[in-house]
């Protein structure tokens, strides 16, 4: 979409939806307080492991939160990254890759996540905004989230901001 669709009145007389509403967050910072560790005394999944899945799978249903991340050439950390969605406390979400033509592995440590909740796109490199806005194209939820490959969310963060949301 571009930024006249979603503009109150559409040149053609037709009035088009309002955006989805992007959460933002400070992303790094916002670690466990418990001394600074990512997962407390959870520890990370490895490779192969099977994650919950979410009731957003479900033909048809729209999850409560879509977090879009773009990558490029991520691999050696995007899979931290997408665990700290995958592991929130907010399981009802869809966690959108895309890959902004990554040279590296990041298509395969991606790949290699059996969570259904992920859906990956793979796009010529255009750069993170273009990544970001194919993203949002992408996403099926009214509330939308960025989070970059090489960051980390406490595990409530969406949680609180969909919650947050929803109040007010």
């Amino acid at each position: 979409h571009t930024a006249s669709q979603w503009s109150g009145d559409h040149p053609a007389g037709r009035h088009r939806p309002h955006p989805p509403l992007v959460l933002q967050g400070h992303l790094r910072r916002d670690l466990d307080q418990d001394g600074g560790r990512f997962r407390g005394d959870r520890g990370l999944l490895h490779d192969g492991d099977r994650l919950t899945t979410a009731p957003s799978n479900v033909p048809g249903r729209r999850p409560k939160c879509s977090v879009v991340m773009p990558a490029f050439r991520a691999g050696a950390y995007v899979r931290e990254a997408a665990l700290s969605v995958l592991e929130q406390s907010l399981e009802d979400l869809e966690l959108i890759v895309v890959d902004d033509g990554s040279t590296d592995n990041t298509s395969s440590v991606v790949s290699r996540m059996k969570d259904s909740r992920i859906r990956y796109f793979d796009q010529k490199n255009a750069g993170v905004s273009a990544a970001r806005n194919r993203g949002i194209e992408e996403s099926r939820s009214p509330f939308v989230a960025f989070l970059d490959s090489d960051d980390l969310w406490i595990p409530e963060k969406l949680e609180r901001q969909v919650h947050y949301m929803n109040e007010h």
